[in-house]
């Protein structure tokens, strides 16, 4: 056996059924390999950029890990901002680039990109959880297996990279059998019970406790405990944008996203009421979940933080207690300690003050919106129309423009792993095309949209070709407001800014989809949007949507308040009493 389909054979044998790409000279051998085996099928991409997102949205819809595959030097350069996205989101990822021959590395060798030429791995030394250069073909095994554990680690989590010369690709393996990686590496299960115990004393007559959920639970699969939790104690559940939907957003306990673009209950329940206990699981708190680092987020006497590596406690916010361990089985710990009667005790007290508190607030900013009807339309009534005609089991990756800030809002989840941003961490625009359609692929059997806007179309909006080249049925809507949209936002704040550069001309999308072969509709009312919505979902197929959209300027309070330092509108304020 050659070594490439060595390692072809392997990934296929970690559960893999798609490798995205851009083909190249150096890929030749392991593109051959793939190409003979049926169980796996090569997605050509436009971009190596967009590569790396495709294998993005694919690991985090299937729960596995994603492959992208380049030509090393531009192949690598075009991925660097993919992968700096999954390194800060702990998506793992396998990144395989072709190198040139070994015996020509350092000769001035048509991109090579050894240590002797660009050096590939000094390039992505910074975004990598680890790399590997396969210098002989008895290291294909065991490198492989390294980079694959490094990759899956609970402390290690995220993309890694195999540096793989051509000539070793074509080289013969030693006759050994590929071994996958162990269930217990992917998923480890610990927590640790001794710190688990000082808890208890801290929750003693404590009737404002809360729990904030972010990706750590999603990773543990942790929603059965968690919901588990919140009922058995009467708990509220506020949630990070990365964790939107691990408790369905429409259960009476789930309190929706907090933080940048999140909910007003969430935001209530954390600043004006300021809960006496705030349990975090699995969430860095960096600007966007940890309210841009203020002491806003501080409860007013116990913070306690849960999480699977330690490294991952924010220095801004120390906790009073931190339990090492999976959010899930801390989660069921705490459901099933002895000492749980101490919150079974306040369970009527915290019911009566949630029953009392939620009538004062309410899920979204300016509820209005969501039934707005004058033109342009607003973005808001384009999240009410979507949620009105999709399934429940909708899958939407939500953009970096502000449209689709304001979507994320609006948007109600019913169930985790049903909701994807990049705004969470470095968010590179055209992200959400891509990684919508690798989403789709992981699991075709529901409906994945994608929301974007058009400035994000400008930079990658040609990616959507790969959907109409390989027929995946992602319903790409484009946020159209003629502008680009978040400096626009920010403009409106600031005295004598000239905006007139961030207008973008009125471009035809739908001619522009329909260039490549996919079904576009124009939609500039808003009673047009759920019968669009409605043929866009029959014909399961790749569909474009352009929607006029007018130069909104709510709900992203958060998101300027949090970001910039602008004054909250005065009638959110703390004194006025719905906030």
């Amino acid at each position: 056996m050659k070594a490439a389909e060595y390692v072809i054979k392997g990934l296929i044998r970690e559960g893999i059924t798609h490798i995205f790409f851009v083909p190249g000279g150096t890929l030749d051998p392991l593109l051959m390999a793939a190409e003979k085996l049926p169980e796996i099928q090569l997605i050509l991409s436009g971009h190596e950029g967009c590569a790396v997102f495709l294998a993005d949205g694919y690991a985090k819809v299937s729960g596995n890990f994603g492959v992208a595959m380049g030509v090393a030097g531009p192949g690598i350069t075009n991925m660097v901002t993919g992968i700096a996205e999954a390194y800060c989101d702990q998506t793992p990822l396998l990144i395989i680039s072709g190198n040139v021959k070994t015996a020509v590395q350092g000769r001035g060798a048509f991109q090579d990109s050894s240590v002797n030429g660009i050096n590939d791995q000094a390039i992505l030394s910074s975004i990598t959880s680890k790399q590997v250069v396969i210098s002989h073909v008895n290291l294909v095994k065991p490198h492989l297996n390294k980079l694959l554990r490094s990759m899956l680690g609970h402390s290690s989590r995220g993309p890694v990279q195999l540096s793989f010369p051509i000539d070793i690709q074509s080289q013969d393996m030693p006759n050994d059998s590929y071994q996958p990686i162990s269930a217990t590496m992917r998923q480890p299960r610990f927590v640790d019970e001794v710190a688990c115990q000082t808890i208890w004393p801290k929750l003693k007559g404590m009737t404002k406790v809360v729990i904030y959920a972010g990706n750590g639970t999603v990773i543990s699969k942790a929603t059965d405990e968690l919901v588990k939790f919140a009922e058995q104690f009467e708990i509220p559940i506020v949630t990070t944008l990365a964790a939107k939907g691990i408790i369905p957003e429409d259960h009476r306990l789930s309190m929706g996203v907090l933080g940048w673009y999140g909910n007003r209950y969430a935001t209530d329940l954390i600043i004006n009421e300021k809960p006496e206990v705030l349990i975090v699981l699995g969430t860095r708190l960096n600007q966007t979940s940890g309210l841009a680092l203020t002491k806003d987020i501080l409860p007013s006497k116990t913070f306690i933080i849960n999480d699977i590596d330690e490294s991952h406690i924010s220095g801004d916010h120390q906790p009073d207690i931190f339990v090492l361990g999976d959010a899930r089985e801390f989660l069921h710990y705490l459901n099933n300690a002895e000492q749980r009667d101490v919150l079974l005790k306040t369970k009527a007290a915290r019911q009566h003050w949630l029953n009392e508190w939620l009538p004062k607030s309410s899920r979204f900013y300016d509820d209005e919106l969501y039934f707005h009807d004058k033109l342009p339309v607003h973005p808001a009534r384009v999240a009410h129309e979507m949620r009105r005609v999709l399934p429940k089991d909708t899958i939407l990756f939500s953009g970096e423009g502000a449209g689709s800030f304001i979507i994320s809002h609006y948007w109600t989840c019913y169930g985790p792993g049903q909701f994807f941003t990049p705004i969470r961490t470095i968010s590179p625009m055209g992200w959400g095309i891509a990684a919508a359609m690798g989403g789709k692929l992981a699991n075709p059997k529901v409906p994945v949209v994608s929301i974007t806007g058009e400035g994000t179309m400008l930079m990658h909006g040609t990616e959507i070709q790969t959907a109409a080249r390989y027929n995946v049925p992602v319903i790409f809507v484009v946020i159209n407001n003629h502008a680009l949209g978040p400096l626009q936002l920010r403009a409106q704040h600031m005295e004598n800014y000239k905006a007139e550069f961030l207008k973008i001309p009125t471009y035809d999308w739908v001619k522009f989809a329909e260039s490549f072969g996919i079904t576009g509709f124009l939609v500039e009312h808003p009673e047009q949007l759920a019968p669009t919505f409605e043929k866009a979902l029959k014909l399961n197929k790749p569909v474009l949507i352009d929607i006029q959209c007018c130069n909104y300027q709510t709900p992203t309070y958060a998101y300027d308040y949090y970001t910039f330092g602008f004054p909250w509108p005065e009638k959110y304020q703390k004194n006025n009493p719905k906030h």
